[in-house]
């Protein structure tokens, strides 16, 4: 199974408490940020958190990162995201 890269959201204060809940569910490169918790798993181990995380509010998959300088700059990089692969029309 492939890894992917994740970032956990959690309340201001509780990264410490997230970064030990998620490495016992066996995510991997844990880097503190603002907020949450930035991770490598698998998707089994992001499923894992999702449902087992008692200090994580979302679990989000990183599709892409860039550098943006002002809004028009970020509109047009979102739309050069293969959505399709995400997302159905349906």
């Amino acid at each position: 199974m492939s890894e992917s890269d994740f970032f956990a959201t959690a309340p201001a204060g509780a990264e410490p408490l997230l970064a030990t809940e998620l490495a016992e569910l066996g995510a991997t490169h844990l880097k503190s940020a603002r907020s949450g918790i930035r991770f490598r798993g698998t998707l089994e181990t992001a499923y894992c958190a999702c449902l087992w995380s008692r200090t994580a509010s979302r679990i989000l998959l990183l599709l892409a990162e860039f550098p943006v300088a002002d809004p028009l700059t970020l509109y047009s990089r979102i739309l050069e995201l293969p959505w399709e692969e995400h997302l159905a029309p349906e």
